[in-house]
């Protein structure tokens, strides 16, 4: 039931990715051109056919966000290898690592933008100009970018 939930989350978490990713304009237009079907035959050779069907899954939602800047065909191969988990409990570890981590992250981040809103919500005494400025500061605004950028995402996707 808890790694159902866990799924849960994480399934919620890159659907908002992906919301939050349409229409993009120039940046959604800078595809990588992968040959998806390489890879797969490769990790299937790695890992096994008991993997296939995971694999195929993982490796073409990972292909479907991965950018030009995110790597080539090579970095996109090295990067599947390297990060997809066969191990049935390094799959059950690394979920709940990031259910730990991204309720860290969330927490944080809202106590963060509740802390900076604070003058807006209570009497502080007068408003300063600042307190505008602080209050419209987003902590969130890049999360999901930054997740992509340092490929936790696409762990997630291809996984």
């Amino acid at each position: 039931m808890r790694r159902q939930f866990i799924l849960l989350l994480i399934l919620f978490f890159l659907t908002g990715i992906l919301i939050s990713g349409c229409g993009k304009g120039e940046k959604a237009m800078n595809k990588a051109n992968l040959d998806t079907e390489k890879v797969i035959k490769s990790l299937k050779a790695k890992f096994g056919e008991d993997q296939s069907e995971r694999i195929s899954k993982g490796v073409a939602q990972t292909a479907q966000l991965w950018h030009a800047e995110d790597g080539d065909q090579e970095q996109f191969a090295k990067f599947c290898e390297e990060q997809f988990l066969a191990d049935n409990e390094e799959l059950k570890q690394t979920f709940l690592r990031f259910d730990r981590n991204l309720e860290q992250m969330d927490g944080l981040n809202h106590e963060m933008q509740r802390t900076l809103q604070e003058p807006m919500h209570l009497d502080m005494g007068p408003m300063l100009p600042v307190d505008m400025l602080f209050a419209s500061y987003d902590p969130f605004a890049h999360v999901n970018e930054d997740l992509f950028k340092t490929k936790v995402a696409f762990t997630a996707l291809l996984n």
